[in-house]
């Protein structure tokens, strides 16, 4: 049975949806390569936050991935793996993870805010787990601790 899991970003503060793409159910067989990206810009940023943990929401400069968007992307399509179980029973959905992306650009304090099925949420977990740093959010040229929310679709062919 073929599979594909769906990885959609975006940034929870600001509802900017970024872009989707596929990859396949094995690490061994070839990922698809991303379908499109569409980043909105926007200039009249205001700062939000920090919250009472000393972390934004938003920022004008968000934490990034690594070699951008399509970066993300394609390394999120390289290393999720549907879990078979899940496939066998065909369970599908979104699985949203929040976390923040520290100074360090460091993933800290990942969790499940939306739940689909304990297989999946264990998977996109340990995959937002397992993410190289990325480049931190800045306030005024400062790195700072930024909140970030992952959509990760999981999807049965």
């Amino acid at each position: 049975m073929k599979s594909r899991i769906t990885i959609l970003t975006m940034v929870s503060a600001i509802g900017l949806m970024m872009a989707a793409c596929s990859g396949n159910s094995s690490k061994n067989a070839p990922a698809d390569t991303t379908d499109s990206i569409e980043v909105e810009e926007i200039d009249n940023i205001e700062v939000s936050g920090p919250d009472s943990l000393g972390i934004y929401d938003l920022v004008k400069e968000m934490p990034a991935f690594e070699g951008g968007d399509e970066a993300l992307m394609k390394w999120l399509g390289d290393n999720i793996n549907y879990p078979q179980e899940a496939q066998d029973k065909k369970i599908e959905g979104r699985v949203e993870v929040r976390f923040f992306v520290n100074e360090e650009g460091k993933i800290e304090d990942a969790t499940v805010v939306r739940s689909v099925n304990k297989l999946l949420d264990e998977e996109a977990m340990r995959v937002v787990n397992a993410m190289p740093a990325w480049k931190p959010g800045t306030v005024d040229g400062q790195p700072v601790k930024v909140w970030f929310t992952l959509p990760v679709t999981f999807q049965l062919k």
